[in-house]
């Protein structure tokens, strides 16, 4: 028979498990350290999710707005409200035109990458700092049967 070390948390929870009759068993856990590279990769792939998304979504939202017939009633809108001179006429549909509005959903889910990976790695090293001041979040767990 091999003996094996348990630390503590491990000691209470074989401790709770070999009572009989206790139906629920609480076990209280500590975070006591958050890998800064792991936040790092996960705060880029939700940034990377929330880019690809917003660029999906600006794609179709222009074909929305472009199929319903928005830009020629805008345009219909400004030749009517103009004082009449067609040099001065500007055409909606070429100001936000399919590329120029992909391009700028692009250029806004690259800066989202890059901030929302940042934020991620500077909140995770700033909890870091923050546990060894004051020690951590606490949990409780229980497990009922």
């Amino acid at each position: 028979m091999t003996t094996t070390k348990m630390s503590g948390t491990a000691q209470k929870l074989a401790s709770k498990s070999s009572r009989g009759g206790q139906s629920r068993r609480m076990v209280d856990l500590q975070i006591s350290h958050i890998s800064v590279w792991s936040a790092t990769r996960i705060s880029f792939l939700v940034a990377l999710g929330f880019s690809l998304a917003g660029v999906i979504l600006s794609f179709l939202l222009w074909i929305l707005v472009s199929q319903l017939g928005v830009f020629n009633a805008l345009n219909d809108l400004l030749s009517t409200t103009a004082s009449g001179s067609s040099s001065s006429s500007v055409d909606i549909a070429k100001v936000f035109s399919l590329p120029r509005i992909l391009g700028f959903s692009v250029l806004g889910g690259i800066v989202n990458l890059v901030f929302g990976t940042l934020l991620g790695t500077v909140s995770s090293w700033l909890y870091n700092i923050c546990v060894k001041l004051v020690g951590g979040i606490e949990l409780h767990f229980t497990n009922s049967r």
